[in-house]
């Protein structure tokens, strides 16, 4: 279109420039905003993790913000550089729109100070300008955007946007730009403002001379996206980049296909979008930039309508607030809003109408939420992102998110005891924290949270972690996996202790696209609570035969037996990630079967018991057998012995997967007495990865010993000098061994698989080598002979690992068999690692 043509105009006077400013705007493209509310969030260490930036406190940073337009061409015809104030004044009316993020163009000659640029002035007055108003803004908490606005190639002058930034200055110019603010990580670089060749080839491979392929349509030297990522990079600046697709940056489809490679992994995409773009409503939005949005962070770095209205702005922020996308909006300008996207008419920030739709949205992604009090049961329940319901407060105690709701119907038919219907009708999403205060002090509270997916229509487009008090309850949650469908209410129900203030903190943190709340209950420990299942793809915890105890839920989906409880104090302190003390105080005993649903099916899971013998008075007066989908993997176990006394924790951990229904059985048989169980967990094992500290008990990520069929079980407390093996287990692995001859039969592997399998070994018995040597096979496959640690180590006390390769059997077993040939056999650890 003729924006093109007047935007290569070179501006002679004033009105010129004027003119120019209201074709500019045309240029422009799609933005979003990020729902994420940025008012404490500091703007130190800005880095990319995923699709999201984070600062230097692991806070995800979704920058809202203005232009400041001006610093592009006023330096071409005027001896200034800023269109307006650039004084503390002027700064604190920007931030006082509640932006932490302001975007300043840049003019290549006026930097550069080339091509008889800036008029008037010199480049290092230029620069230390610049350089002033960043550490100013910095100053106010804001993160700056610095781009190339203007550039020209040869001995033209920079007064105009042109189809690809040159080859001829474009280099020096990011050199430069880095070397400067390579130190200040609050200052993201926006590699050219809108690129608009014909081809993406063209974009990133930029040409050689004019007209010359891929960027025939080009008329110089142009320079690509991937040159300049190395300009800046060559400098040894790790800051954020910013690279705009096509069509004037409006044009996304591409962008992943064609993306610079970037050695710091810290690229984003800029997205221009203005209500006469191409791609301007949300099914273009949804089939271009949420795929992009999905793997990078996309900012919308100018974001405009020319109509002197905010309704465009308005749906598009909405729709980035959705897909954690920034935005800014253009531009800090106090001109005609009719002709030209002005958010203000006065430098003070007195918004102009379509500023004032900006502005607005800007302010409500933080409002100050209400503090609440107890009901008069001791309880806070929240309507997170709705009003007043049923025993629900109306929003508040949040910090963070945006609101959301819909009209549609929800489930609720598999919730016990669920909450009103427009509870789960309404939410709070983006990345936020709930700090649900005025509580009593050092006290138990239930924590039970409710979810409806009212937004996406499968798994996989959303998920996030929970914390409670910094102890990450839901991890990589999916509430549409989880509840069956779109429209249907889940609740996962927590423990949790209030502070010595009387506050319970629930952080919520997004994964693939924006954490969500429906609603939130935080009653006293002692109200009675309904017991959650189990859901596909979480952790199961069960307090068998006692209540609900910190993420332990209470008894559940047992089958035989009878519960008790006792008051005994139970020391937990030589077990790793206990369970709370009311778990090991509860039990259920007898012959009984748990059968654990709805889990994912086919999957690996970790199985923790959770044991402490509160009855008998010494070793031998009850053991018992348990089995794991059938595979046993405790024999005659007794508590007291394993644990060294009575009242003293024990967790006994192994592998197993989840039947293609998605359940594991564990069931429990007396042998002397009764049989008995205080605790169960069920973790996904989301590498696969089998660890056994054979001979011994639960070190690191290594499980208790299982799997053997014969030999004898020992442990020393030599140090064990693990120096020389790489990834080694933890010293107490090498510490405990299996001797004798005997075989480990590992199941519950992925069938006919390749695996890693991992030996571990030190000799901590015999003193010179040629006193033990034996065979090891795998799958009948004899992988050592004659095998001497202590040779092989080189010493005594000395750890050695040996490694193979193996293909596990039709039903996912693998069989390592350990034969001696002088003295014993014997194995410290076994890993089994899917490849």
């Amino acid at each position: 279109m003729c924006v093109a043509t007047l935007l290569r105009r070179r501006w002679l006077s004033v009105m010129v420039l004027l003119a120019m400013l209201a074709t500019v705007f045309i240029s422009f493209a799609t933005t979003s905003p990020s729902r994420v509310a940025h008012a404490a969030s500091p703007i130190t260490g800005l880095h990319i993790v995923g699709n999201h930036i984070l600062n230097s406190s692991g806070q995800v940073f979704t920058p809202h913000g203005v232009d400041r337009a001006g610093t592009e061409y006023i330096c071409v015809n005027s001896s200034g550089v800023f269109d307006g104030p650039s004084d503390a004044t002027s700064v604190a009316a920007i931030a006082s729109w509640g932006v932490n993020t302001v975007r300043v163009p840049l003019n290549e000659d006026c930097w550069l100070g080339i091509n008889g640029l800036p008029n008037s002035s010199s480049a290092s007055t230029y620069q230390q300008q610049i350089i002033s108003y960043v550490n100013l803004l910095n100053s106010k908490n804001i993160a700056v955007i610095l781009d190339l606005h203007w550039a020209a190639p040869g001995g033209n002058q920079s007064t105009g946007q042109d189809l690809m930034p040159d080859a001829d200055h474009a280099g020096a110019f990011w050199t430069s730009v880095a070397n400067t603010f390579k130190n200040n990580s609050s200052v993201i670089f926006d590699l050219y403002n809108e690129p608009h060749p014909a081809s993406w080839s063209c974009w990133l491979n930029g040409s050689s001379g004019a007209n010359q392929s891929p960027c025939g349509d080009v008329n110089f030297a142009a320079a690509g996206m991937q040159s300049m990522v190395n300009a800046v990079r060559s400098t040894g600046s790790t800051n954020i980049l910013m690279a705009g697709g096509l069509a004037w940056s409006n044009d996304l489809s591409q962008w992943l296909q064609n993306k610079p490679n970037d050695p710091q992994n810290n690229l984003a995409a800029s997205w221009h979008l203005y209500n006469f773009n191409g791609c301007n409503n949300s099914g273009c939005w949804d089939s271009q930039v949420a795929p992009v949005a999905a793997q990078v962070p996309v900012i919308t770095g100018e974001l405009g309508e020319n109509d002197c209205a905010s309704g465009f702005v308005t749906s598009a922020m909405n729709w980035d607030d959705q897909h954690g996308v920034g935005y800014l909006g253009w531009a800090w300008n106090p001109y005609d809003c009719s002709s030209f996207p002005a958010l203000i008419t006065n430098y003070d920030g007195t918004p102009t109408a379509f500023g004032q739709g900006i502005k607005d949205h800007l302010l409500s992604l933080a409002p100050p939420p209400t503090l609440l009090n107890p009901d008069a049961n001791g309880a806070i329940n929240i309507n997170s992102g709705g009003s007043a319901t049923g025993g629900f407060y109306a929003d508040g105690d949040y910090n963070g998110g945006q609101t959301g709701s819909t009209t549609s119907a929800i489930d609720t038919s598999a919730v016990s005891n669920p909450a009103p219907q427009n509870l789960y009708q309404t939410e709070r999403y983006g990345n936020f924290t709930y700090n649900v205060a005025n509580l009593k002090a050092n006290t138990a509270y239930n924590v039970r949270l409710h979810f409806a997916e009212i937004y996406f229509t499968s798994s996989g487009q959303r998920s996030f972690n929970v914390s409670i008090n910094g102890s990450q309850v839901l991890s990589n949650f999916d509430v549409f996996a989880a509840a069956g469908g779109a429209d249907k209410a889940i609740v996962k129900q927590f423990s949790a202790n209030t502070d010595s203030s009387g506050t319970i903190t629930i952080q919520f943190t997004s994964v693939i696209n924006n954490a969500k709340i429906s609603g939130i209950e935080v009653t006293p420990a002692s109200s009675p609570t309904p017991t959650p299942t189990p859901t596909p793809g979480t952790s199961v915890a069960i307090n068998t035969g006692g209540g609900a105890a910190g993420n332990f839920v209470a008894d559940t989906d047992g089958s035989g037996g009878t519960t008790v409880s006792t008051t005994n104090t139970v020391d937990t302190s030589s077990v790793p990630n206990p369970a709370p003390q009311s778990v090991y105080q509860s039990e259920r005993y007898g012959n009984f079967t748990y059968t654990i649903p709805n889990l994912t099916a086919n999957s690996p899971y970790t199985v923790r018991l959770h044991f402490a013998e509160v009855y008998f008075t010494s070793a031998g007066q009850r053991s018992f057998n348990v089995t794991i989908n059938g595979n046993q993997v405790l024999s005659n176990f007794d508590i007291f012995a394993a644990a060294g006394g009575q009242n003293k924790a024990i967790i006994e951990q192994f592998n197993t997967r989840a039947d293609a229904s998605g359940t594991v059985t564990l069931q429990f048989t007396s042998v002397v007495n009764n049989a008995k169980i205080c605790g169960i967990e069920l973790i996904p094992n989301t590498s696969g990865a089998v660890a056994i500290n054979t001979g011994g008990n639960i070190a690191g990520n290594f499980g208790s010993d299982t799997g053997y069929n014969s030999g004898t079980a020992v442990s020393t407390t030599n140090t064990i000098d693990t120096s020389a093996v790489t990834n080694p287990a933890p010293q107490a692995v090498y510490q405990s061994e299996r001797y004798g001859n005997f075989t480990y039969t590992i199941p519950a592997l992925k069938a006919n698989a390749a695996y890693t399998v991992r030996l571990h070994f030190a000799e901590v018995y015999f003193t010179s080598a040629g006193q033990r040597a034996f065979n090891v096979s795998i799958n009948g496959n004899q992988v050592l002979s004659n095998f001497d640690i202590f040779a092989a180590a080189g010493g005594q006390n000395k750890a050695i690992v040996k490694q193979f390769t193996t293909n596990t059997d039709g039903s996912g077993t693998v069989s390592i068999q350990f034969t001696a040939v002088v003295n014993y056999a014997k194995i410290c650890g076994i890993e089994v690692i899917p490849q």
